[in-house]
C-alpha cells in the first residue's frame, strides 16, 4: 500500500525470517522468470487449542501482474501446503468490498462477519 518505503519492506521480511526458518510460518512466493511479482505467507504456529487453524497474511501481487491469475495461484498453493501440514481451516481478513474480498469468495471463501 502506497506509501510504503522499500526499507521498510525489507525490515518487515527480514523480521519474519525467523519465524519461517522455524517453520512456523511458510512464504510463499511467486515469478515471471526470475521477476517477483507475488507473495503469500502462511502462519501455522497456532496455540495447542488450534491445531487444525493457520492464518493467511501479506497477500501481495505486483500492480503489473495484477489480473493473471498470479493471486488465484498463489492462494490454491497456500491452501496445499496448508492441507499438506495438517491444518483444515485457513483463517484471513481483509477490507470489505474490496478486490481481495471478490477474490476470497471467488476461491470459494466464506465471509465470516
Amino acid at each position: 500500500m502506497a506509501p510504503f518505503p522499500r526499507e521498510e519492506a525489507v525490515s518487515f521480511f527480514e523480521s519474519i525470517m525467523p519465524d519461517v526458518e522455524m517453520g512456523g510460518r511458510l512464504l510463499l512466493a511467486a515469478f515471471d522468470g526470475e521477476l517477483l511479482v507475488g507473495t503469500v505467507q502462511v502462519v501455522t504456529a497456532t496455540p495447542p487449542n488450534q491445531p487444525h487453524r493457520a492464518d493467511v497474511a501479506k497477500l501481495l501481487v505486483a500492480r503489473s501482474s495484477r489480473g493473471r491469475g498470479v493471486a488465484a495461484l498463489l492462494m490454491n498453493e497456500a491452501e496445499r501446503c496448508a492441507r499438506a501440514s495438517g491444518k483444515t481451516l485457513l483463517v484471513l481478513d481483509t477490507a470489505t468490498g474490496g478486490t481481495a474480498e471478490r477474490l476470497y469468495e471467488r476461491l470459494g471463501g466464506t465471509r465470516w462477519v
